[in-house]
């Protein structure tokens, strides 16, 4: 109804009509203003960009061009992915998807999915919206379900979910990889987002108070399960790093036990480490360990919980290892004494040592070695009973 300045068209030929930069159809007409339609049929069905371009004696006018799906479109992904495991079992659901991939119109009653673990599909066009997995052996594993219609496969959608079976003591990850890594379950129970991520930089779990706000949420990183039996003593070692923002202001830590992965079932408090590294001793690793008696026999998972109450920095978790603790086993867990020593001279030095088996043990030797394991000496004791230094 306009030329290109603005004045009332007086003069109209027709309507050009492009697919995809290819001219379709054109349509004459003489009539200003008037209404016009058109049906393109035998379309493939995907995204299409029309273009509709007025012309007359002087040529071309201003085009209008629309980007439409035609026909019917293939769904978007599935929501809502949740799933529970049970030892070596998972049951997963999700919700079916609502939208489609292009903003077209899909059929919702077709809807059928494949599922996959890994690259092996244990499941195809299933019409639930729900599936249950048996493993036989403890790892992290990638899901994945993809939704369907007879219009075609729409998006993907995976989760990596870590279970299985007990793993075999001792248990030492170093997290050198992400698979090794992945073993671990991370459970953001508060869901806010915030929670142990894993750095292929550090090859370890960073939890940051300061992404956090300050405030500590809910969350737990969680070792697979472990067969323990009633009386025996287990140990858990782990490195640790921090990077904290004054003196005085420390990371808290707790590990914790309990009979399953769930946050619910993780209320047994093995230690709590409340002065892990602050700023001035920082930005390197410490060796961690500590015991703890089985009460009973089962599948327990341990778990790390930081507990930090302000926003002081982060704390880092590499390294970590749990292994059965034999009933006659003792540790030298520090050694203090002359930096120097010169040849012909007696130098005294004093080495911490403890019982940390289930037993007491009647007699044992310590001995001090140089760097090359050449023994400079060695001291008899006796009567080391359990837990005394």
């Amino acid at each position: 109804t306009k030329t290109y300045q603005l004045e009332n068209l007086s003069e109209l030929t027709g309507v050009k009509i492009y697919r995809d930069n290819e001219l379709i159809e054109t349509i004459a007409t003489t009539e200003v203003g008037a209404s016009m339609s058109f049906t393109d049929t035998n379309v493939e069905s995907v995204l299409h960009t029309y273009k509709l371009v007025p012309y007359n004696t002087a040529g071309d006018g201003i085009y209008r061009e629309y980007t439409e799906f035609v026909g019917t479109d293939v769904p978007s992904f599935v929501n809502n992915i949740n799933y529970t495991t049970n030892v070596d079992e998972v049951t997963i659901t999700w919700g079916a998807p609502t939208a489609s991939l292009n903003g077209g119109w899909f059929n919702a009653d077709e809807l059928k999915y494949n599922v996959y673990r890994g690259t092996y599909k244990i499941a195809t066009d299933i019409t639930e919206t729900t599936i249950t997995d048996k493993v036989n052996e403890y790892k992290a594993y990638e899901y994945t379900i993809e939704p369907s219609t007879s219009a075609g496969k729409g998006t993907s959608t995976s989760i990596r979910i870590a279970f299985g079976p007990a793993v075999e003591l001792p248990y030492e990850n170093q997290m050198e990889t992400d698979d090794r890594a992945y073993e671990l379950m991370v459970i953001d129970n508060d869901r806010n987002g915030i929670t142990w991520e894993y750095s292929d930089g550090y090859q370890g779990y960073v939890y940051s108070t300061t992404m956090a706000g300050g405030q500590v949420g809910d969350d737990y990183l969680v070792l697979p399960h472990m067969e323990l039996t009633k009386g025996k003593k287990y140990q858990v070692r782990f490195y640790y790093y921090t990077g904290n923002y004054g003196a005085d202001m420390y990371e808290k830590l707790q590990l914790l036990v309990g009979k399953s992965q769930k946050p619910e079932d993780l209320k047994t408090v093995v230690k709590e480490f409340n002065f892990l590294a602050d700023y001035a001793h920082g930005g390197q690793w410490y060796e961690v360990y500590t015991e703890y008696l089985a009460t009973e026999d089962g599948l327990f998972n341990f778990a790390f919980k930081c507990t930090t109450d302000e926003e002081i920095g982060f704390i880092v978790l590499s390294w970590l290892e749990v292994r059965e603790v034999g009933a006659l086993e003792a540790e030298a867990y520090g050694v203090s004494g002359q930096v120097e020593t010169y040849v012909g001279t007696e130098a005294e030095y004093t080495v911490n040592v403890r019982n940390i088996g289930s037993s007491d043990i009647p007699s044992a030797t310590v001995k001090l070695l140089n760097y090359d394991g050449k023994v400079l000496s060695e001291l008899p004791i006796e009567n080391l009973l359990v837990d005394e230094h």
